[in-house]
């Protein structure tokens, strides 16, 4: 109550105050008010149009009542003021791909990358659209350019491990988490998978080399 005071108070005195906008939506949408919400994340964003965390509040607090229209409807509208922004053409592919649309999506998350095309969570979700029409080549390509870029990218590390091992080339998929967890902190999920993947080449030395620690644990 005194914080949503507070917040109310600054906006008294400067009613563009994106912060505290932000700051009493998220208050109202634990007290589970999301028409409320809504209201100071639109306000965030009438003062501010290209505030993205805004923008996400709003689409997330629409997608809690299930408006996936009118998300996918306010997303486009910030593009038309703001067409090169790769994470807003990203979140309306996601949305499409929500809404069973994955054509859209992936024009969408094609669109940016060519914007960027260094946007590894597009390039990603590329990646995981062509696994869902068994187009391999593809998904592996998108995915040797996220580990190229970022090394120690787990979901895609995994991923392309996965397609390597679904097709017996086990070398290749040890190849990639060795490289990922070398690039990176230690990851449980990786160990473990490398680990597997030892024991179908008979290293089992390998494997209970990495497992040791976490047996430790």
């Amino acid at each position: 109550q005194k914080a949503q005071e507070m917040y109310a108070s600054a906006l008294e005195l400067d009613p563009e105050f994106v912060p505290a906008h932000m700051a009493l939506g998220r208050i109202y949408n634990l007290e589970k008010k999301p028409e409320e919400a809504l209201n100071e994340y639109e306000a965030a964003l009438k003062a501010d149009p290209k505030h993205a965390p805004a923008i996400i509040a709003k689409v997330s607090i629409l997608l809690q009542q299930k408006r996936v229209d009118e998300a996918i409807t306010f997303t486009q509208s910030v593009l038309k003021n703001d067409p090169r922004n790769a994470r807003v053409i990203s979140l309306l592919a996601s949305l499409y791909w929500l809404s069973k649309e994955p054509r859209k999506a992936e024009e969408q998350f094609q669109r940016a990358l060519k914007v960027d095309e260094g946007f590894a969570p597009a390039r990603f979700n590329l990646a995981r659209l062509a696994v869902a029409d068994r187009r391999e080549g593809e998904a592996i390509a998108h995915l040797q350019r996220i580990l190229k870029d970022h090394p120690g990218q787990v979901p895609a590390a995994l991923l392309l491990a996965g397609l390597h091992t679904r097709q017996a080339r086990y070398d290749q998929a040890i190849w990639v988490l060795e490289t990922a967890i070398q690039a990176g902190p230690p990851i449980p999920d990786l160990t473990l998978q490398l680990a597997d993947l030892y024991l179908k080449k008979g290293r089992y030395d390998d494997a209970l080399a990495k497992l040791a620690p976490l047996l430790a644990g």
